[in-house]
């Protein structure tokens, strides 16, 4: 329900004479302060060039087309290191002239069973890289409810001690000494529609706060679930050192062979 604001009336607070004082002393605090103002200011120095005349000495700057022996050695030695990536050529003969004999059904279930390991795991690594993703999304939502949790409760304190000050305020108006104004004037009503707008608006930040807390708990529920897929998820990465390993014992029996 939105909140509806109130009509201005014009109210009498108190009798006549509070209100003369009341004027009486606003006149005289603006005339202290018209008198206490200083006709002349003080002049600061705001600048200051800290910078040393006597630095005259600065690194000579390279001409263009000049390089020193260092640079000619360095870059000598990068054009040794340069060489064309090529295939060996025996590697090319042997396989155009000799045929890989059969395997035996122990290596050719060892890669079969490696085949297939790997193409789990690239799976299962797409799915552990979606995860990840959630679980970050699912920590700014539950960071930003934090947030907002926070910045709840400050108001609600807020809010709590306006209502304290407005009961404070309706106690004090009983103590009226003279006869004649303990009769309810306008002051009483508007301490009476605070009371009830300050409760009505407790009420709706207890609400939003009760929400914010059960979502938050929710979340962290959800993040815990994620963590844990994740982990699981994460133990079927271990698979591909042993299927490399495996693998290159099928190549070094292969080659042990053709020996």
């Amino acid at each position: 329900m939105p909140l509806q604001p109130l009509p201005i009336a014009t109210v009498t607070i108190g009798p006549q004479t509070w209100c003369n004082e009341s004027l009486r002393a606003i006149q005289l605090a603006n005339t202290l302060v018209q008198k206490s103002e200083s006709p002349t200011k003080v002049k600061t120095k705001t600048y200051r060039d800290y910078r040393s005349q006597s630095c005259d000495t600065y690194i000579k700057p390279l001409e263009k087309g000049t390089i020193t022996d260092e640079a000619h050695r360095a870059l000598g030695q990068e054009n040794e290191y340069q060489r064309p990536c090529t295939a060996p050529q025996e590697y090319l003969q042997t396989s155009q002239k000799i045929s890989w004999p059969l395997p035996f059904l122990r290596v050719f279930c060892a890669d079969e069973s490696n085949h297939v390991a790997l193409a789990y795991m690239r799976d299962v690594r797409l799915v552990v890289s979606e995860l990840r993703q959630l679980t970050a999304c699912v920590n700014e939502e539950v960071k930003r409810l934090i947030r907002g949790r926070e910045s709840l409760e400050k108001a609600l304190a807020c809010l709590r001690k306006d209502i304290l000050m407005n009961q404070q305020s309706i106690y004090m108006r009983t103590f009226r000494p003279a006869i004649n104004e303990k009769e309810h004037d306008g002051a009483d009503t508007l301490l009476d529609m605070e009371r009830k707008q300050l409760s009505y608006l407790k009420f709706e930040l207890e609400t939003v706060l009760k929400e914010t807390k059960d979502q938050q708990q929710t979340l962290c529920t959800c993040r815990k679930n994620l963590l844990t897929c994740v982990s699981e998820r994460s133990r079927v990465l271990d698979l591909i050192p042993n299927a490399v390993l495996d693998t290159s014992t099928t190549v070094s029996l292969n080659k042990d062979l053709l020996k």
